[in-house]
């Protein structure tokens, strides 16, 4: 009951409002949960992140194209939605509007996020800025541990496969 009064509410609030940002990423929850059809999906995404007024909401629809982007193979969109949600996290810091810790975290799981369409889409000197910024503010955290042991890992592999193109 809960859930169809969410997706009701979503849906009138995108009627009233078409530039509302947060209906069309509720709409899309309520709507969709976890399994996303991508085609269906993406453009309801995408008005969201037009319709975007604050780096929040921004931050919210940035990463979901990402995601989708990223399940349809286009990975160069994928990293260019990681770069706007990386802006929008770094403006939820510099808003004043949250917790210096909160906004922090927000920030770190973003460029966390980022390094996966970063790597997929080449941008190799990207992902290791974003891990280089993930360390500084998260030294000790472990998904930043691991974030740096999958791209020293990538490293070894690159270094591995010129070996072997060079004959050695």
């Amino acid at each position: 009951l809960l859930f169809v009064r969410h997706l009701r509410s979503s849906k009138a609030s995108v009627e009233v409002d078409e530039d509302n940002a947060v209906a069309w990423l509720d709409l899309i929850d309520a709507r969709y949960g976890g399994v996303l059809d991508v085609a269906e999906v993406r453009p309801m995404a995408e008005r969201a992140a037009a319709a975007a007024r604050y780096p929040e909401h921004q931050l919210r629809a940035s990463m979901l194209l990402a995601q989708l982007a990223l399940a349809e193979n286009r990975f160069e969109a994928a990293g260019s939605h990681a770069d706007a949600a990386v802006e929008a996290a770094e403006s939820i810091g510099s808003s004043g509007r949250h917790a210096t810790l909160l906004a922090r975290q927000s920030l770190v799981q973003t460029l966390l996020a980022a390094i996966t369409p970063y790597r997929l889409g080449g941008r190799h000197d990207d992902a290791r800025a974003a891990l280089r910024k993930a360390e500084e503010l998260a030294p000790d955290a472990a998904q930043v541990l691991a974030a740096a042991v999958v791209l020293a890992v990538d490293e070894l592999a690159g270094q591995l496969r010129q070996e072997r193109a060079a004959g050695g």
